[in-house]
C-alpha cells in the first residue's frame, strides 16, 4: 500500500524571490506599451505580473541547480504576447542571457514572431533574436558565448517541432558552457502540440519528448506554459515534467470583452439558431441571410458614426464558423459569395422595383438594433452608404489548401470563412458579427471550444463598437459558452484559492465544474474522473501512515469537544440497536475551514480540501449558507472500528452498512434504514467511519459526504 499522502498544507516548493524591476530592458518594453496606446495602469500591472512570474522561477544569481514549471493563465485574445515579452525583460534585467520561445507550427508565422519581438526591443541593440531556421548558423555554444561576452542577450524564437527544438538542444543547450546558464522557455500557447499525447500506451510523443529533452538538458530552467485555456496542462499525470508546480493568473487590460460580456445568460449578443435551420443541407437558412444583413448595416452604421474621429475609416469584420470540412467550407464561401453579389446589384439601383424589398430587409435589421439599445444614426444615412460597404467587402476563405496572404488589407470589410484555420492564433480585426454552427455531436472539449471564440478581444478603437457585435450560434454552442463562463470563474477562483492559501499546486486535486455537455480537455493527455453531487461521495483508501491516522483522530476529537454540548445519540431498534452518535445543524464551511481543511486524505482519494471546499463554492453560488450533520455511525462498537477487508492496493472495500434486515416484508420490519439513508435530505451530511484492518491491526479514518437535491449544481470533473 501507499505511504503517500495529500496534505492540505503548505507549499513546499521555493521560496519566491525579489525581482528588481529597475532595470534597462524593462523599461524599454515599458516605453513600448504606453507607445502603443496601452494605459500607465495597465502596464504597471503587466509588469508587476511579470515579476510576479519571474519571483517563482529560478534565481539566476543562485548557483544550484533547479528546474520548475510554470503554468501562466491570461484570457482567449487578451494580449499574453506583452506579458511574457515583460517576463523576458525582466529576466535580462536581473541576470538571465538566454530565452527561448516556442511559438505557432508554420514557419511564416515564427517570421512574424521574431518580427513582433524585434519591435518591442528596438530601442537597443543588446537583443540579439534568432529564428530557428534563418539564423541557425548561429545557434551554437561559440557565438551564443561571444554574445553574452560581449554584454548582449539571446532570444532564440524556434516553432514547436520536434527537429526544431532537438537542434538546440544538440547544438547549444546541452553544450557544457551553455547547460550551466539560466535559461528561461516561454511556450506561447502551451496546451497545444506540448503535451504528451501518448501517455496512455506508456509512450512519448514526438514534441513533447523533445521539449522534456530541452527542459532537462538545463540545470537552472524554468518552463513557462502560456496559454488562455489550462485545462490540459492542469490535468496531465503529477509526475509528468510538464505538470505545473506554480500557476500565475495575468488579468486582462482596460477594454478586454470576453466570456463575462458576451455570454451572460442575459447577453443581447447571442442571437440563437433555430433547430430547423441547417446552413450545410443545401437551404440557406433565414438567420445566415440575417447575419450577413447585420453585418453591412452594422459596418455602414458605424463608419457613419466615426467618420473623422479616427482620420480614416476603420476595417470590420465577419466569420463564418460552419464546419471543420473543406467541402462544406467551400460551398458556404460560394453561398455568401452569392448573397453578397445579389446585394450589391440590388443596392446599385435605388429605382430598381426589387430595391424596396432590399430596403425593407434592411430595415428590419436596423430596428432590431435599435431596439437593442445600439447607437445607431439614421436609417436613410445607412442606406446611402450601403452600396459603398457592399462593394468595398473582401470574401476570404481559410484552409489549409487554400493560402491566405494577407488579401484582406485591400478592403474595408470582410468576411471569412473557416474551420480549423480560424481558431486559435488568428485573430480578426474588427470581428464584429460571427456565425458559428460548428460543435461537437456528443461532448464538446472546453479548452478548443473557447479557443474558436475568436470575438473575443479588446476593442479595437476607441469609439465603441461592442453595441453593433452579434453571434449568432446553434442553442447548443450559447449554452455551452454559458456553462464554460462558470467553468472559467471556477478555475480563475481555484488558482486565486491555491496561490492564496500557498496550498501545493502540483499536488492538489484539481475541479472542473461541468455539465454533461463538456469536458476540459481532449481525453489523450490526461485522465479525470466525474463526480456528481448526486448523492454520495465515499473515501475508499487507506491511510497507512499511522501518525496521520493519530493526528486525523486528534483532530477530530478536538472537534467533537468544540460542540460537545450538541451532541446526541441516535438509536435505531431495540436497546441493542445501531447507535450513531450525531452533531446536527453546524456550519459546513465553518467545519471545513476550522477542521476538515487540516485533516490528511489520501494523495488518490476522492475527497480532499479542494473537493470540501468546492462543495462550499458551489453551494454559494445559489446564494445559500451550507449546514451539515456531523455523523459517526455505530460509535459504540469495537470503539467506533468497522472491520473491513482492504485490498493490496490500499482500496477499502464497501463500509456503508445497508438495511437492516436484508429481506423485509414490510415498512415496519425495518429495524435500520442503512448509512446512507439516515440522513435527512436537505443538509449536508459528513459521516466518519474508522475502518480497521484486521489483517495488520491499523486504522483510517474516511469521510463520506452526501450533497442534497437543494445543493446540487453540476458534475465535477476531477483530475486523478
Amino acid at each position: 500500500m501507499s505511504n503517500s499522502i495529500i496534505t492540505a498544507n503548505r507549499n513546499s516548493q521555493k521560496k519566491n524571490w525579489l525581482v528588481d524591476l529597475s532595470g534597462e530592458y524593462i523599461s524599454i518594453v515599458e516605453k513600448y506599451l504606453l507607445n502603443e496606446g496601452i494605459s500607465k495602469d495597465g502596464v504597471n500591472k503587466i509588469i508587476s505580473n511579470s515579476a510576479k512570474i519571474l519571483g517563482y522561477c529560478p534565481n539566476p544569481n543562485d548557483p544550484a541547480k533547479h528546474r520548475c514549471t510554470g503554468l501562466v493563465i491570461g484570457k482567449v485574445q487578451s494580449g499574453k504576447t506583452s506579458n511574457f515579452i515583460a517576463v523576458t525583460a525582466n529576466a535580462f534585467d536581473n541576470g538571465y542571457n538566454i530565452v527561448v520561445i516556442l511559438g505557432g507550427t508554420k514557419k511564416n508565422l515564427l517570421k512574424q514572431n521574431k518580427e513582433r519581438i524585434q519591435e518591442y526591443f528596438e530601442a537597443t541593440q543588446n537583443v540579439v533574436v534568432l529564428n530557428a531556421y534563418e539564423d541557425r548558423e548561429l545557434i551554437s555554444e561559440g557565438n551564443i558565448r561571444n554574445f553574452i561576452s560581449l554584454g548582449k542577450k539571446i532570444i532564440i524564437v524556434t516553432l514547436k517541432h520536434q527537429t526544431s527544438i532537438k537542434y538546440i538542444k544538440d547544438n547549444l543547450v546541452s553544450k557544457s558552457y551553455i547547460k550551466t546558464q539560466p535559461i528561461l522557455i516561454i511556450d506561447d500557447e502551451g496546451d497545444e502540440y506540448s503535451l504528451n499525447t501518448k501517455f496512455k500506451k506508456d509512450d512519448e510523443s514526438a514534441n513533447y519528448k523533445a521539449i522534456k529533452n530541452l527542459r532537462d538538458s538545463c540545470e537552472r530552467c524554468a518552463y513557462l506554459s502560456v496559454t488562455a485555456t489550462p485545462q490540459a496542462n492542469i490535468i496531465i499525470p503529477r509526475i509528468d515534467v510538464l505538470s505545473p508546480d506554480f500557476a500565475i493568473l495575468v488579468e486582462p487590460g482596460e477594454g478586454y470583452c470576453g466570456l463575462d460580456v458576451f455570454h451572460d445568460a442575459n447577453s443581447q449578443y447571442c442571437i440563437e439558431i433555430k433547430e430547423d435551420e441547417n446552413l450545410l443541407d443545401g437551404n440557406v437558412p433565414k438567420s445566415f441571410y440575417d447575419a450577413i444583413d447585420m453585418f453591412f448595416v452594422g459596418a455602414a452604421n458605424y463608419h457613419i458614426r466615426s467618420e473623422g474621429e479616427f482620420g480614416k475609416k476603420n476595417n470590420l469584420s465577419m466569420l463564418i464558423h460552419p464546419s471543420r470540412i473543406v467541402n462544406d467550407l467551400s460551398k458556404v464561401a460560394e453561398i455568401t459569395k452569392q448573397i453578397v453579389d445579389k446585394m450589391r446589384s440590388f443596392a446599385s439601383d435605388p429605382n430598381d422595383i426589387s430595391y424596396i424589398s432590399f430596403k425593407n430587409r434592411l430595415e428590419k435589421v436596423y430596428n432590431n438594433y435599435k431596439e437593442s439599445g445600439a447607437n445607431m444614426v439614421p436609417f436613410e444615412l445607412i442606406m446611402n452608404n450601403i452600396y459603398n460597404e457592399l462593394l468595398d467587402c473582401g470574401i476570404h476563405l481559410i484552409t489549409g489548401q487554400n493560402k491566405f496572404n494577407g488579401q484582406d488589407r485591400n478592403y474595408l470589410n470582410n468576411i471569412y470563412i473557416g474551420g480549423d484555420m480560424v481558431g486559435r492564433g488568428l485573430t480578426f480585426k474588427g470581428l464584429m458579427i460571427t456565425y458559428i454552427i460548428r460543435s461537437a455531436k456528443g461532448v464538446s472539449n472546453v479548452d478548443t471550444l473557447q479557443q474558436r471564440a475568436r470575438w473575443f478581444g479588446y476593442q479595437m478603437y476607441t469609439k465603441n463598437y461592442l453595441d453593433l457585435c452579434r453571434i449568432y450560434a446553434t442553442a447548443k454552442i450559447i449554452s455551452d459558452f454559458e456553462a464554460i463562463k462558470e467553468h472559467e470563474e471556477d478555475l480563475w477562483k481555484m488558482v486565486e484559492e491555491f496561490n492564496l492559501n500557498g496550498y501545493n499546486f502540483k499536488n492538489m486535486k484539481k475541479i472542473f465544474m461541468l455539465p454533461d455537455s463538456l469536458r476540459p480537455t481532449r481525453t489523450s493527455v490526461g485522465e479525470t474522473e466525474k463526480y456528481t453531487f448526486s448523492a454520495w461521495t465515499c473515501e475508499n483508501r487507506f491511510i497507512e501512515n499511522q501518525e496521520y491516522q493519530k493526528y486525523n483522530l486528534a483532530l477530530i476529537d478536538e472537534l467533537k469537544d468544540e460542540f460537545k454540548d450538541k451532541i446526541q445519540i441516535d438509536v435505531y431498534g431495540q436497546k441493542d440497536g445501531t447507535k450513531n452518535l450525531t452533531i446536527r445543524n453546524l456550519s459546513y464551511e465553518y467545519v471545513v475551514h476550522k477542521y476538515l481543511n487540516r485533516f490528511h486524505t489520501p494523495i488518490n482519494g476522492k475527497i480532499d480540501v479542494n473537493f470540501l471546499e468546492q462543495i462550499i463554492v458551489s453551494v454559494k453560488m445559489q446564494g445559500l449558507d451550507p449546514i451539515c450533520d456531523l455523523v459517526w455511525p455505530r460509535y459504540d462498537y469495537l470503539d467506533g472500528k468497522q472491520k473491513i477487508k482492504i485490498n493490496e492496493d490500499g482500496i477499502i472495500n464497501n463500509y456503508m452498512i445497508g438495511r437492516r434486515p436484508k429481506v423485509i416484508k414490510s415498512e415496519e420490519e425495518i429495524v435500520y434504514k442503512g448509512d446512507k439513508y439516515i440522513c435527512r435530505g436537505d443538509v449536508i451530511e459528513i459521516q466518519f467511519h474508522n475502518i480497521l484492518n484486521e489483517v495488520t491491526n491499523e486504522t483510517s479514518l474516511c469521510m463520506a459526504i452526501f450533497v442534497p437535491n437543494n445543493y446540487r449544481l453540476k458534475k465535477m470533473i476531477v483530475t486523478m
